[in-house]
């Protein structure tokens, strides 16, 4: 097996980072052409927005195993095979345009691009330990933020110049360099494969599911993760069609609102040191306060701006919290961590797929104020998990104090 080699591991963790962005590119870079991809293939909106729905709902099915074959296995090879097709499966939906091969090809891709994600989580843990480890799954929440930042504004060029069927063979030629690259620099960081033995590992996936904090964290982040996917999915048809601009002004737009996701990231890794109950309060006040504001201004000035300026302060405050909650949980379990990387990944994604696809099942894209009943559900869904996950905390807390006392 190739192991890592010290003279290009220092490259081999900057090309860890530009890959992981790919999961998120995969969305973003195509939501601008959903509008025209709808209209090309003669489907609804809502089965347009179930491509999304699938390629994350695989996405997250994915990682709920992947972890175990990793941490056995080893994350090399798996994570580059898995790179290979993910580049295939994106080059066969430009050549093959019909909704049923797009499903399947975006599950193909869910499932790939879950093990590429995993094994790079796993393989920070593997080359870091201690504080380094927190401010290096920190920063991979930061760097994940580039694609939700350039991807729209990308696919609105391409959409406009030459049609949706190139936003595909961009992202094909896009992991396929990042295929060639890891094969070439990078290698296998697991030092001592872990025994695949069934009974460990159900053992470990028990552990880590009866662990309550562990599980709120994943909740907070889905739904925090919820918030800005909601506005992926629905702001081209909003924009387009509501305000009639087109796809190259949606991309503008997800740029901005990726802005904010960064700059919420960003500040969750400046205020790493801080006790992050506190601070997601606040995020979470402030939520509500913005959302409020959103629907007295959709009700008297509706128009472009507003929609973006609110969404951009909504999102920088989910992404804030998503940033601590994420890093929670991905750092509870450092001894096992492909499985607690699968765990929080695959339960993030099939809560984010669950719940937009529900909410834009039950609340159709017609107007403005749906994106506000959207919003008003996801920041109270984050409310009460929060609200758990400190009482539970608040308790342990209290438990300790009370053993220490005897």
């Amino acid at each position: 097996m190739k192991m890592i080699q010290d003279r290009y591991k220092g490259f081999a963790i900057v090309l860890a980072y530009a890959i992981v962005p790919l999961s998120g590119i995969a969305v973003d870079l195509y939501s601008p052409s959903l509008p025209a991809m709808a209209s090309d293939l003669h489907v609804s909106v809502l089965k347009m927005q179930a491509s999304v729905s699938i390629y994350l709902i695989f996405y997250g099915i994915s990682q709920l195993f992947v972890g175990v074959l990793l941490d056995s296995f080893g994350r090399f090879r798996l994570s580059l095979i898995s790179l290979l097709i993910f580049s295939l499966s994106s080059f066969a939906i430009a050549v093959f345009p019909n909704i049923h091969l797009i499903y399947f090809f975006r599950a193909i891709q869910g499932i790939s691009i879950g093990f590429v994600l995993v094994a790079k989580r796993a393989f920070f843990v593997d080359v870091f330990e201690g504080s380094k480890l927190k401010h290096a799954l920190s920063l991979l929440t930061i760097i994940w933020s580039i694609g939700p930042i350039t991807a729209p504004f990308i696919g609105g060029y391409l959409q406009t110049s030459f049609g949706w069927k190139y936003n595909f063979y961009f992202l094909g030629g896009a992991s396929m360099v990042g295929f060639l690259l890891d094969w070439i620099f990078s290698g296998e960081t697991l030092q001592t494969p872990a025994r695949f033995h069934l009974k460990g590992i159900i053992g470990n996936y028990t552990k880590m599911l009866g662990t309550f904090d562990f599980i709120l964290a994943i909740l907070l982040s889905g739904f925090a993760y919820s918030v800005a996917m909601i506005f992926t999915l629905t702001s081209p048809f909003l924009i387009e069609h509501t305000f009639h601009y087109n796809s190259v002004t949606v991309g503008y737009s997800l740029l901005i609102i990726g802005l904010g996701w960064l700059s919420g990231n960003l500040l969750g890794k400046a205020l790493i040191k801080t006790d992050f109950t506190k601070t997601v309060f606040i995020a979470n006040i402030v939520q509500f306060v913005m959302v409020a504001l959103m629907m007295v201004f959709f009700r008297f000035a509706p128009n472009l701006y507003t929609l973006i300026g609110f969404t951009f302060f909504i999102v920088m405050m989910s992404a804030f919290i998503f940033n601590n909650s994420f890093t929670y949980s991905l750092s509870r379990f450092p001894k096992a961590a492909g499985v607690a990387g699968g765990l929080v990944g695959g339960v993030t994604y099939i809560l984010l797929s669950g719940i937009t696809y529900l909410l834009l099942l039950f609340i159709p894209v017609k107007e403005l104020m749906s994106l506000a009943w959207y919003d008003i559900i996801l920041i109270s869904g984050i409310s009460i998990v929060f609200l758990s996950f400190l009482r539970y905390k608040r308790r342990q807390v209290a438990l300790q104090r009370a053993s220490c006392s005897c």
